[in-house]
């Protein structure tokens, strides 16, 4: 049978709530029927949002599903792009390194998503999600012993490397083929199928009532050249609904991801996992029979205890009875019990700036002046979005087409006032401990700081 058939012939069916039902080429259940790739069952898409906005516990697990059907919808409209101008079409192994490495973009993503990025940094430990995905997956190709039924769909080892690649958006210099590194993971301009579905899958699980149009977008996506080099384009006639997905990302952040309250939760979490770091280990089997442990924030490091990293650390530590873990487990009782970390003062920067000095001399002038009195300590996070990058122009550096010049790309730009009322950087002081009168104090303090 050929490729072709094996590919859209031999599909599975999957329902979802967003996609309704998502088509998948048998291939693809190799991957997703793994130990690998079952953990994102167990990591919520948005971190602690779901204390906020209890409907936001969907997974990355039907998130990656959904970025697989996407790039499928995406590579054959790119498809027929090239061929309704006479270019060379899309190779068939090219198609599904692309909806493989859809499927295996967040195979690396640590507990509770993103908020595992912070943790790790509090402990001056910089780690990167992508990397892991890219691990991973050579890992469940070696472990499952997956190379045979790659061969059989005309992938060979450099086609893995190739995937690894577009899972980072890592581009080869001289690559004429760039488009096939914008589906994924765009590092152009954002605008890829992975933001797309994160988009439109928080948007409805948050029960925000935005406005989408990707359905839309994805119908007038095709490819255009420059220096012999193939992007991906869009219809200039569509330019308002990409800025809408601009600007719903930038409503998502200022409602959810960012909300104050889930700053606060997350915060709080950080701690607890800061403070069990030294006490808390994961522990795992060798092939030898010998049982290994490490760290917590050494998990990323030793494949059989990333496997085991999942949100169910959260209640590992809160079930816990052993005293040295007593400051992790009272901190994640707070949590439920919605006894929060207090927001005592906010501040707005100039975009993008982190203020670092600013933030250490506050956080050591407050511990002085209230911290003794109040047994209390102070966090701070930072809000930080807007449309475009460094609050620019986000349709800068996205290329489009006109009807009766497809292959040519053009240049538009946003209005103005769209990105002036899409952008935000605030510094946000919380304290551990919200009583009423080291709130009055803390007020006086902010209104006599000159630097406030």
């Amino acid at each position: 049978m050929a490729m072709r058939d094996a590919m859209e012939e031999h599909q599975v069916a999957i329902s979802d709530s967003v996609h309704t039902t998502i088509r998948l080429p048998e291939v693809c259940l190799k991957i997703i029927d793994t130990p690998e790739f079952q953990r994102l069952r167990a990591i919520k898409q948005c971190g602690m949002s779901h204390f906020v906005y209890p409907s936001a516990v969907h997974t990355r697990f039907e998130h990656s599903l959904g970025v697989c059907h996407w790039a499928q919808v995406f590579l054959r409209n790119c498809n027929a792009s090239l061929l309704s101008n006479g270019k060379t079409s899309i190779t068939n192994d090219q198609k599904l390194c692309v909806l493989l490495a859809g499927l295996c973009h967040d195979l690396g993503q640590g507990p509770f998503s993103h908020t595992w990025e912070r943790f790790l940094k509090a402990l001056g430990i910089q780690w990167k999600h992508e990397t892991s995905s890219a691990e991973i997956f050579k890992s469940i190709v070696e472990t499952n012993k997956l190379e045979p039924v790659f061969e059989k769909y005309g992938l060979k080892k450099k086609d893995l490397d190739f995937i690894c690649r577009l899972i980072s958006g890592e581009v080869p210099k001289d690559e004429k083929n760039f488009f096939l590194y914008e589906i994924i993971a765009n590092k152009e301009n954002g605008l890829d199928v992975d933001k797309f579905e994160y988009i439109l899958r928080d948007t409805k699980q948050f029960g925000q009532a935005f406005s989408l149009g990707i359905d839309r977008i994805m119908d007038h996506v095709g490819i255009v050249e420059k220096d012999e080099v193939k992007y991906i384009g869009f219809r200039e006639k569509i330019k308002h609904a990409l800025l809408e997905v601009f600007v719903n990302r930038a409503k998502l952040h200022r409602n959810c991801y960012q909300h104050y309250t889930c700053k606060a939760v997350e915060l709080m979490l950080i701690d607890a996992l800061v403070a069990a770091n030294e006490h808390f280990s994961i522990s795992w089997e060798e092939a030898d029979s010998s049982i290994k442990s490490c760290k917590l924030s050494e998990c990323h490091r030793y494949p059989k205890a990333f496997q085991k990293a999942t949100d169910c650390i959260f209640y590992d530590l809160l079930n816990s009875t052993s005293p040295k873990l007593h400051k992790s487990r009272t901190l994640l009782q707070a949590i439920e019990t919605r006894d929060l970390y207090t927001l005592i003062f906010k501040k707005k920067l100039e975009l993008g700036s982190r203020q670092t000095d600013l933030v250490s001399s506050m956080v050591t002038s407050l511990t002085e002046s209230f911290g003794s009195d109040f047994d209390c300590e102070f966090r701070t996070a930072n809000v930080d979005f807007s449309i475009g990058e460094r609050g620019g122009d986000p349709l800068s550096k996205v290329k489009f087409f006109e009807k009766d010049h497809p292959l040519v790309p053009v240049n538009v730009k946003s209005d103005s006032f769209i990105k002036e009322n899409y952008q935000l950087s605030e510094l946000l002081v919380f304290c551990t401990k919200g009583k009423k009168s080291l709130s009055n104090g803390l007020h006086a303090y902010f209104e006599a700081s000159p630097s406030c």
